[in-house]
């Protein structure tokens, strides 16, 4: 029997690695072997359950380590752990880690917003977005009446060609 894997700070990484060290299966493999699924079910549960990481985090963790997988996939996995479960070397292997509480929500709401704030900085560095940053106070009024005519303009000439 091996040592209790404490799961708290452990990676998506370390979990599947720890998954396939004993179980002695490629969980990344692309194939629908029942026994492969059943594992690769066990990781999808204790991403989803025991780390609180969310569908899109588990799709870029897994096509990240060559198999590419959409969110529905799975979900669609999570969904059937019910079954999985009742296969006793999955249970297990389960049962080799020990659960200690850790919100990887809250690392997930810091890695989205580093995300929305590296768009944010390529929005800004658009030519049109720094020519409008810098328009005066005074003069906004008019430039953007100017551009609602040009977008009407637009409009038109698109109805009548």
């Amino acid at each position: 029997m091996l040592s209790l894997t404490k799961i708290k700070n452990m990676k998506a990484i370390d979990i599947a690695n720890k998954i396939t060290e004993i179980s002695g299966i490629n969980l990344f493999e692309k194939t629908r072997k029942r026994n492969v699924i059943e594992h690769r079910g066990l990781l999808c549960y204790i991403l989803r359950e025991k780390l609180k990481m969310r569908w899109q985090k588990m799709e870029k963790f897994y096509t990240s380590q060559g198999w590419a997988v959409n969110h529905a996939t799975l979900i669609n996995s999570y969904k059937k752990w019910y079954i999985y479960k009742t296969n006793e070397n999955i249970i297990k292997i389960l049962n080799e880690f020990d659960f200690m509480e850790e919100d990887q929500d809250e690392i997930n709401k810091v890695d989205m917003l580093e995300t929305k704030c590296n768009n944010l900085k390529k929005k800004l560095e658009d030519p049109l977005v720094k020519l409008v940053a810098n328009i005066p106070e005074s003069k906004k009024p008019q430039v953007k009446e100017k551009i609602d005519l040009m977008q009407r303009e637009w409009a038109w000439k698109e109805k009548v060609l």
